[in-house]
């Protein structure tokens, strides 16, 4: 009965009118929070996907859009300036910040990564992407404490999300040493 009523919330949550965009998220964040499996969550984390791109602009989200094929198609350097144009059209989206950060820890530039991944935090909290692509990218730059701490954040956000805890004591180990 209780995986109906979340079911039924989710539904009446994303019906609401895009102008309450900020409520969407912050009531999706909420039901990400008390989701019980992973199921739940990651069809959750997927609408706060959507409600994040559909606060986009049509000309900023197909930026985004082009940058992500164009890094896929391992254009890095044109899905950069693809981002650098969405973050001037709207640099109060998070969302872009995140996105940039992704094609510059691609780039191998971790220091501006974790910049444009402080930027999209600022702009958005709430976001487990971001602090999961900080907890990556710091521990590609072998800052395992910061790693950890990024991660700790994403099980606040997300306590159910697949692998969390084993993934905690994976960084906590790399944070720690070997207690051998």
């Amino acid at each position: 009965m209780a995986r109906i009523a979340i079911w039924v919330v989710v539904a009446v949550v994303w019906a609401l009118p895009t102008a309450w965009a900020d409520s969407r998220l912050d009531a999706l964040n909420v039901l990400l929070l008390h989701a019980t499996t992973g199921d739940q969550a990651a069809a959750l984390a997927d609408r706060l996907e959507t409600s994040r791109i559909q606060r986009l602009s049509p000309t900023t989200r197909l930026l985004l859009n082009r940058a992500r094929r164009e890094l896929a198609a391992s254009k890095v350097r044109d899905a950069q300036a693809d981002m650098d144009d969405a973050i001037e059209l709207q640099p109060d989206q998070g969302v872009l910040w995140r996105e940039r950060a992704l094609v510059r820890a691609t780039q191998g530039d971790g220091d501006a990564a974790v910049a444009d991944l402080g930027g999209a935090l600022a702009r958005d909290p709430s976001d487990v992407l971001s602090w999961s692509a900080l907890s990556s990218v710091e521990t590609d730059r072998s800052q395992p404490r910061q790693a950890y701490e990024a991660w700790e954040h994403v099980l606040q956000l997300d306590p159910a999300i697949p692998d969390g805890a084993a993934r905690l004591r994976h960084l906590h180990h790399l944070m720690v040493g070997d207690p051998t």
